[in-house]
């Protein structure tokens, strides 16, 4: 089994356990049309979409015996795949803690710093920004609350 074929059926799995999970999320008083499984499941549907894209790729190319290319050859799960699958687990890991506005501040300046941006000043800005963007959209236009951390002991 070559990497992306192995990448598809591994997010054909992790999609049907979201899917499971999500069936899961029980309903609210406060649901709308949509309900509280509604965006999850729509998630759910469409990595799987993309899972069975991606293994329907890598069966035609085996089929076609065409030889893959150098970056294909590599392991899906490679170092800079982990390193931004770490990113976003530090994410979650300091979320409860640090808070939202925080906590996507330092994401997107890491990432954009793992990326090539380097940290300076506009990296900082711009995360800065994205974070206060973000935490608006969420919160106060949306009404969708977000974990304060220790801000809210202050």
């Amino acid at each position: 089994m070559n990497a992306e074929l192995g990448f598809g059926v591994v997010a054909l799995v992790i999609a049907a356990i979201y899917y499971i999970l999500a069936r899961g999320i029980p309903a609210s008083l406060l649901d709308d049309l949509v309900g509280s499984q509604g965006l999850p499941i729509v998630y759910a549907c469409a990595l799987a979409t993309l899972a069975v894209v991606q293994i329907a790729r890598a069966v035609i190319a085996g089929r076609a015996g065409s030889t893959p290319t150098e970056s294909s050859k590599s392991s899906v799960f490679n170092g800079k795949t982990l390193a931004t699958l770490a990113l976003g687990v530090a994410y979650g890991a300091l979320l409860p803690w640090l808070g939202y506005a925080a906590s996507i501040a330092l994401l997107l300046a890491a990432t954009a710093a793992y990326q090539g941006a380097g940290l300076n000043r506009r990296v900082l800005l711009v995360a800065a920004g994205g974070a206060t963007f973000l935490w608006v959209l969420f919160v106060w236009l949306l009404g969708i609350p977000q974990p304060a951390g220790i801000w809210s002991s202050l």
